[in-house]
């Protein structure tokens, strides 16, 4: 079943914030946009490509992995998975991160 994700939940992804997601009840890879985008696309395809926010990218998405694993190859409607994402967002350390979990 699909559960589309809350405003509020969609914001907390945006931000990079873990905090609402540590407890949530449902799995995380049912929470998806009306593009089926996941809280890993959402993420990544809002954060800045700069240096300092760099640290806060790869914790986010090594500990949302961590909680989900079914998330990295977890496509949207267009069939992009978060790889995808990092990758057209000129965020290489997550490419990597994301490239090293898939060989696991």
């Amino acid at each position: 079943m699909t559960t589309y994700m809350h405003p509020v939940l969609f914001k907390a992804a945006e931000a990079g914030d873990i905090d609402p997601f540590e407890n949530y009840q449902t799995s995380l890879d049912q929470l998806l946009t009306p593009d089926e985008n996941t809280i890993l696309h959402v993420y990544l395809g809002n954060q800045r490509r700069e240096p300092e926010s760099s640290i806060k990218l790869f914790d986010f998405v090594v500990i949302i992995l961590e909680m989900c694993p079914p998330l990295l190859f977890q496509a949207n409607k267009k069939g992009e998975i978060p790889l995808h994402f990092a990758a057209r967002y000129g965020h290489s350390n997550e490419v990597r991160v994301l490239i090293d979990r898939a060989k696991a």
